[in-house]
């Protein structure tokens, strides 16, 4: 048995059936277990380890497939964004400031000090 935060008792049963009343809520999707908790007040300690082993095993006995987690990115897709983005900031720096030369480098030839954006070397 579990007691919410409103002070209901609760056992497996009518965790099942809240699963089942807030997808309904939900246009037929079943929350996921945070939104599940912060809905209807019944913790993930009120039922993992208890009931089920994860929140995928409840949906189940609800009558509904587990939960996708999102998708990954295509490699691809990441790939040309960032190349678009290096671009774009490439092209809103101005002159010198595009090249930056890495402190400690041998292009630097100035000790290891790097340039100000001016050209002009530090003190």
């Amino acid at each position: 048995m579990v007691f919410t935060i409103t002070g209901m008792l609760m056992d497996r049963h009518d965790i099942v059936r809240e699963i089942q009343r807030t997808a309904q809520q939900n246009n037929g999707q079943p929350l996921g277990a945070k939104r599940f908790q912060d809905e209807t007040g019944i913790e993930e300690s009120d039922w993992f380890g208890k009931y089920w082993r994860n929140w995928g095993d409840a949906l189940l006995e609800a009558g509904f497939p587990p939960n996708q987690m999102q998708a990954a990115y295509d490699e691809t897709a990441l790939i040309s964004g960032s190349r678009c983005l290096r671009k774009m900031c490439e092209h809103s720096r101005s002159g010198g400031e595009s090249r930056e030369v890495q402190p400690n480098s041998a292009a630097a030839g100035n000790g290891g000090r790097r340039l100000a954006s001016t050209g002009a070397r530090r003190a």
